[in-house]
């Protein structure tokens, strides 16, 4: 298997600073358009895939967005998240999909544990609460602390 390419290995294909590269990856204006294109096709030709967590370490945030569901078979879910799906692939975010099973929510300690997992791995830099159930307390308390959250209740819609 071949060494996974990195954008250090990109600058110096290009001759630029792995910062130029940066800035390229995160659709930055004040990169000479030359400069750009040619760190745009030195990536094709590489095969470079830019690595999220990469990204979030060095830039020290997060673009993923988090999606806590009841479970996908829920009638109104998949109309919902082709909605969400939608509006996020129009910017530079992506989602990441959490779901809390019945019995999960049923049980505080597992929605409790859900949450936390969501929290402990740090991927997600916001939370998108559909439908959350029992959960919207713990929520609340995170959103309390600085955590930025969206619910959308049952009891909301028409």
């Amino acid at each position: 298997m071949a060494e996974k390419i990195t954008i250090r290995d990109i600058a110096r294909f290009a001759g630029v600073s792995k910062a130029t590269v940066s800035r390229v990856l995160n659709q930055k204006p004040d990169v000479d358009p030359d400069t750009r294109e040619r760190i745009l096709r030195i990536m094709e030709e590489q095969a470079f895939l830019p690595s999220i967590t990469a990204s979030r370490l060095a830039g020290g945030r997060s673009r993923l967005i988090g999606v806590l569901i009841p479970s996908l078979t829920w009638p109104l879910i998949p109309e919902i998240m082709r909605g969400v799906s939608e509006m996020v692939i129009q910017t530079p975010y992506e989602l990441l999909l959490y779901s809390i099973t019945h019995e999960q929510d049923r049980n505080e300690k597992d929605q409790g544990d859900v949450i936390n997992r969501i929290l402990a791995t740090q991927l997600a830099a916001s939370l998108l609460a559909v439908f959350p159930g029992q959960s919207a307390r713990y929520l609340t308390r995170l959103h309390e602390q600085g955590f930025p959250i969206v619910m959308i209740e049952i009891s909301c819609l028409p």
